[in-house]
């Protein structure tokens, strides 16, 4: 799953496009990096931005989270 949140605000993307993409594409299993860093040229941080409202959205979905460790051990 790519949230293209790397692209930032000056690549066109938001936090809703990050949240949207997140959400749209859920499965069990879904492995989703989030960048949580400000983007060097706009200083936007969309994943960070949106990892809250990610987390309460999957979690109200009723899906669970796990360590990568876990995932894969």
């Amino acid at each position: 799953m790519d949230t293209l949140g790397w692209k930032g605000a000056s690549g066109g993307i938001s936090t809703q496009t990050v949240t949207a993409r997140v959400l749209g594409g859920l499965q069990p299993g879904e492995i989703v990096p989030m960048h949580a860093g400000a983007r060097p040229d706009d200083g936007s941080t969309l994943g960070a931005d949106a990892l809250a409202r990610v987390v309460d959205r999957i979690s109200s979905a009723g899906h669970g989270f796990v360590t990568l460790d876990q995932l894969l051990g």
